[in-house]
């Protein structure tokens, strides 16, 4: 009998470190009202011929619609924020170099899939939306995610515009949390375990299921609509009231589905009804 309660009493105190681990923290209301409900062009509004992803003509065919934007930063070898999404410039340039392997005046140099639009500043396209639409910023981590995320708020100071910042590195949000509380935040996760991500057993578990939410405190979670039913999802989704953002949505199938979970849609390759 003692030994029953002992297990019992352990798994009690495991149980409630996991709720607190995957606590997002206090809900504060309505910072995250100009984005709920809507539908938000991945990367801006693209497509396979002529515009392409994060570039200048993607955010205008969003603005011309009144879609907000999801768009990238990273910085270059001359730390130069830049918006792209990618590690390396392979898939988009034809380019193997790393983005921060290369100085902006070499990047300038590179075309977007083989169209004329060249890799922008982020201060350019700050200029250029100039609050007509908001803005959902992904913070890259790849090299630096402190450097990167200290740089994003210096140019974010003094833009008028509608605005949050979102990463998959619990830590770039925690830097949002104590340095610009402010700024609605949100977390970005997936299954990795699902996906097969050959990241270590340990991280994807912890990633997986939200376990740094405690250390972030997220105003939303921007989860891969795919794995909606993931446990610990599912269960935050149940007990918190943390605005529920998916990506990314392709199909209209997917988003028909995907509004029976959550409240807001990064989509991209066809425009929602």
């Amino acid at each position: 009998m003692k030994i029953f309660l002992i297990i019992l009493l352990s798994l009690s105190a495991l149980f409630c470190l996991y709720l607190y681990l995957i606590w997002p923290g206090k809900h504060r209301k309505g910072i995250f009202s100009s984005f709920k409900g809507a539908y938000i062009a991945h990367r801006g509004l693209h497509n396979k011929a002529d515009i392409p992803e994060n570039s200048m003509k993607a955010f205008q065919a969003a603005i011309d619609i009144g879609y907000p934007i999801e768009l990238d930063v990273q910085l270059s070898a001359d730390e130069e924020l830049v918006v792209f999404h990618d590690e390396t410039l392979k898939r988009v340039c034809s380019d193997p170099r790393r983005v921060h392997e290369c100085t902006y005046e070499e990047l300038l140099g590179l075309s977007l899939l083989g169209t004329g639009e060249k890799i922008p500043l982020f201060s350019e396209v700050l200029s250029f939306v100039d609050g007509r639409v908001p803005l959902l910023i992904e913070v890259k981590y790849y090299n630096d995610p402190v450097k990167v995320t200290k740089e994003t708020a210096k140019r974010l100071r003094g833009y008028r515009g509608v605005y949050a910042v979102q990463s998959f590195h619990p830590s770039v949000i925690n830097w949002y949390r104590k340095n610009r509380p402010e700024i609605p935040r949100g977390l970005l996760s997936t299954d990795y375990n699902e996906k097969k991500d050959k990241r270590p057993f340990l991280q994807r578990v912890i990633l997986s299921n939200l376990l740094l939410n405690f250390y972030a405190k997220p105003d939303f979670i921007s989860y891969e609509h795919k794995y909606a039913d993931q446990l610990t999802y599912r269960l935050i989704r149940k007990l918190w009231r943390v605005e529920n953002v998916c990506w990314t949505i392709r199909r209209p199938r997917d988003l028909e589905r995907a509004r029976k979970v959550f409240s807001t849609y990064i989509f991209e390759g066809f425009i929602p009804e």
